[in-house]
C-alpha cells in the first residue's frame, strides 16, 4: 500500500518545476512544444522518474496520457544534459532542494510482491530503525564453517537512485556466530527476482533457521550520480600505501 495519492505527489512535481524555470504548471501538463516548455516537462518527467521512483505508467497518466516512449526520451533527454549543461544542472538541482523540503513527497516507496503465500511481509521493529527485517521463508541447518542460500519468498521494486544493502542482525552474529558471506549484499533497482539472503556461519554449532524467522535486515540507500571520466594521470594524496598501511594503533 501507498500512503500518499500519487496524483498528488506529481502535482507538488510540477509546482516546484514550475516555480524554478517560470513555466506555467498547465503549459507543462498539455501537449506545448515550445522548447522551454518542453525542457520544463522534461525535468518534471526525470524526478518523478529518477528521484521519486514512479513508473512510466504513473507518469503518462499525469501528463494526458503521453506514451512510455515520449517519457522515456523526455528521462534521456536530462540524464544526457546533466553531464554537461550546466543551466540544467542548476534547475534540476534547484527543483531537488525545494522537494528536500517537502518529506512526503521525496519518501521513496519500495514495492514488495509476495511470491509464495508462506512469506513474511517485512517490517521495521521499531520507529527508529534503519533497516526492516526480513524473515525465512523455509528451514534450513548450516553447520559450522558452512554457508546456505536462505530464500525470502519476497520480489521488490526499488525506486531508481536507491538501492537496497542486506546486512546481518546484530543479535545472531553475537550469539550464533551467523552473518552474510556477501554482507552488505546489493540489491539494485533494477532487479525484480526473489531476494535471497547467503547465511554463513562462523560458529562452532549446527545453527538451525525456522521458518519466518528474521534473518537479517535491509537498509535503503540513496546513491549519488557519479561520472566515470578517463585520465591519464590522478592528484596526488599524503597515503603512500594500500592494505595496512595506517597501521592498527
Amino acid at each position: 500500500m501507498t500512503t500518499h495519492a500519487p496524483r498528488r505527489k506529481f502535482d507538488t512535481i510540477l509546482s516546484v518545476v514550475a516555480q524554478n524555470t517560470g513555466i506555467d504548471k498547465t503549459l507543462i501538463v498539455e501537449r506545448n512544444r515550445t522548447k522551454c516548455v518542453s525542457e520544463a516537462r522534461h525535468i518534471a518527467c526525470w524526478i518523478a522518474y529518477r528521484k521519486i521512483g514512479y513508473s512510466l505508467t504513473r507518469i503518462a497518466k499525469a501528463l494526458s496520457g503521453r506514451n512510455h516512449t515520449t517519457i522515456m526520451s523526455s528521462i534521456a533527454r536530462v540524464d544526457h544534459l546533466l553531464r554537461w549543461d550546466e543551466d540544467i544542472i542548476t534547475m534540476v538541482n534547484n527543483c531537488l532542494n525545494d522537494l528536500e523540503n517537502k518529506p512526503s513527497i521525496m519518501t521513496p516507496t519500495v514495492k514488495v510482491k509476495i511470491l509464495d503465500p508462506r512469506a513474511k511481509m517485512p517490517q521495521y521493529a521499531t520507529a527508529g530503525s534503519a533497516a526492516f527485517d526480513l524473515a525465512a521463508l523455509e528451514g534450513d541447518l548450516i553447520p559450522p564453517g558452512e554457508q546456505r542460500l536462505i530464500k525470502t519468498g519476497l520480489a521488490m521494486a526499488i525506486p531508481a537512485g536507491y538501492a537496497g544493502e542486506i546486512q546481518p542482525r546484530s543479535g545472531l552474529a553475537l550469539k550464533y556466530g551467523i552473518t552474510i558471506t556477501n554482507s552488505p549484499g546489493l540489491i539494485d533497482s533494477d532487479y525484480r527476482g526473489e531476494i535471497g539472503v547467503i547465511l554463513y556461519n562462523s560458529g562452532i554449532r549446527d545453527f538451525i533457521v525456522e521458518p519466518d524467522d528474521r534473518i537479517a535486515q535491509m537498509k535503503i540507500i540513496k546513491l549519488p550520480e557519479v561520472v566515470l571520466e578517463q585520465v591519464d594521470e590522478l592528484d596526488e594524496t599524503e597515503r603512500t600505501g594500500g592494505f595496512g598501511s595506517t597501521g592498527v594503533a
